[in-house]
């Protein structure tokens, strides 16, 4: 399996906020998208917390047969993005800010219809 680089991680990260932004998706003012209604703000974070816990149970059943192992997670240099050594994790972007990038990136169907 090849390695993604760190130039493809941020060409694909930079792709995923672009695309947010081409469909008019309401990103919270933090991430310097469109200001979003409580309520909206509220159903995407719901609609991100169900798809991060759905990634993680499916990837420990793909890896291991089973939930059982669910939340043994093995420590690599990925942690870092949240947890880095130099500051505290109230200082790096908090997962709201990417909550709408990421799902219509992955192509999850998380808009609230009118």
């Amino acid at each position: 399996m090849a390695k993604l680089t760190r130039r493809q991680a941020a060409s694909s990260l930079a792709g995923a906020a672009t695309m947010a932004f081409a469909v008019n998706v309401p990103l919270d003012s933090a991430s310097g998208g469109y200001e979003a209604s409580a309520d909206e703000r509220e159903a995407l974070l719901d609609a991100y917390a169900e798809w991060l816990f759905s990634e993680l149970k499916l990837l420990a059943m793909e890896r291991h047969g089973s939930t059982e192992r669910m939340l043994l997670i093995k420590k690599t240099r990925a942690g870092d993005f949240h947890w880095p050594a130099d500051k505290s994790w109230t200082e790096v972007p908090k997962p709201s800010t990417r909550a709408a990038s990421v799902l219509t990136h992955v192509g999850a169907n998380w808009q609230v219809e009118d």
